[in-house]
């Protein structure tokens, strides 16, 4: 009988020396799905993020153009919107071009820490040389943008705009 005592206390240990192994193990994996299931969260608040700054510059017209990462608060919504207004003061529509004032134009603006613009392009320079009505709308933002020197934009933010596409969208361009 003592053996038959000893075998089941060693049975018993055996059991709960795998119930222990088997509950660590369960923790393990429990651990790891939570950590996945954070990571996917934070990839997915990343991508919603990336989709809410893309659909901000979109509505506000102007791409960022430099990776620069921002030691402040990123130009907000008014600030752009600031830009697109004072830009679209000194537009003026071609006269003879029917449907330029339909036509998107991208340029390309670098300006110094006062908002002076020091270069602006067309981007689009395929385009602009085949097309007499898009090089119209082209020349009239071109002069818009260049017009619009110094633009109203915060000294502080500096490094997040030095360097951008202004997507001139005569539609979204109020006078």
């Amino acid at each position: 009988m003592n053996e038959l005592a000893q075998q089941s206390q060693q049975d018993k240990k055996r059991e709960e020396a795998a119930n222990g192994v088997l509950q660590n193990l369960a923790k393990i994996q429990k651990t790891k799905e939570a950590e996945k299931k954070q990571a996917q969260k934070v990839k997915k608040q990343d991508a919603q993020q990336k989709v809410a700054t893309n659909v901000s510059n979109v509505i506000s017209g102007v791409q960022q153009k430099t990776d620069a990462k921002p030691s402040i608060e990123p130009i907000g919504i008014s600030e752009l919107d600031r830009v697109r207004m004072h830009i679209a003061s000194k537009w003026n529509p071609p006269p003879a071009a029917a449907g330029a004032d339909k036509l998107k134009v991208d340029i390309y603006v670098r300006l110094e820490p006062d908002g002076s613009v020091t270069e602006a392009s067309i981007v689009d320079t395929k385009r602009y040389d085949a097309n007499k009505t898009y090089r119209a709308a082209a020349n009239a933002a071109l002069r818009a943008v260049l017009d619009a020197s110094p633009l109203p934009l915060p000294r502080e933010k500096y490094d997040q705009w030095r360097e951008f596409i202004f997507g001139f969208d005569p539609r979204f361009i109020s006078r």
